[in-house]
């Protein structure tokens, strides 16, 4: 933070650039962009509030993108291999009457559930799901689960001050490890509040506690 003062020539130019920072970065990594949101909020660099708005507006933003994405791609605006192969070409009907039922709840939980956003949200696009409603939808899960995020790295953050000031030289260790363990807990804790989420936890733990499903190089190496 000290650094980023300096190169923009004080707190004034790091209060007005910042924030477009934190937005521009939620196109890259969401998770890493709260993540640094909060733990500059912890410090003072930048408010709570506008590390929240900054980040939810990048986020809201991003997710329409994807749905102007989806959109685009259906209608052979979009020549990109990449995304043509993960828009729905076959079974559109299937789709609309899935999301005539229950689009709302596909668009809410996907916000909270790591890796189904992209699917759902081009799928929602491309189908032509009408974009008000998912842009209600959307900025109200937005709302809810980045304020989340970003306190809770901001938590961390004090975390991490505490043990500057009690551990002296050795503390260096405690940033990247709390930096980490935010990290991990944004990928890992949405899984807990969804029945198919809690299974992938159940696997993922049964596959790190079983040698039978450890890479070949690991268990041969002793």
């Amino acid at each position: 933070a000290d650094w980023l003062r300096h190169s923009l020539g004080g707190m004034q130019s790091v209060s007005t650039w910042l924030p477009g920072g934190l937005f521009l970065g939620t196109f890259v990594s969401e998770d890493l962009t709260c993540v640094t949101a909060g733990l500059l909020a912890a410090e003072g660099t930048i408010s709570l509030p506008v590390a929240i708005a900054a980040c939810a507006l990048g986020i809201y933003v991003s997710d329409l993108g994807l749905y102007t994405l989806g959109w685009a791609a259906s209608r052979g605006v979009v020549r990109w291999r990449w995304v043509r192969a993960r828009v729905p070409t076959r079974g559109a009907d299937r789709w609309r009457r899935a999301f005539d039922r229950h689009g709302a709840q596909f668009v809410f939980v996907s916000r909270f559930l790591p890796g189904t956003r992209l699917p759902a949200y081009t799928t929602a696009g491309a189908i032509g799901w009408p974009f008000r409603r998912f842009a209600l939808v959307l900025a109200v899960a937005v709302l809810i689960w980045t304020p989340i995020l970003v306190s809770f790295s901001m938590a961390s953050g004090e975390v991490i001050g505490e043990w500057l000031d009690r551990w002296g030289r050795h503390a260096w260790l405690a940033a990247p490890v709390t930096f980490l363990v935010a990290f991990l807990a944004f990928r890992t804790l949405p899984l807990v509040f969804t029945w198919r989420g809690r299974r992938i936890l159940h696997g993922a733990f049964r596959r790190w506690t079983r040698w039978e499903h450890w890479p070949a190089w690991l268990v041969h190496l002793p």
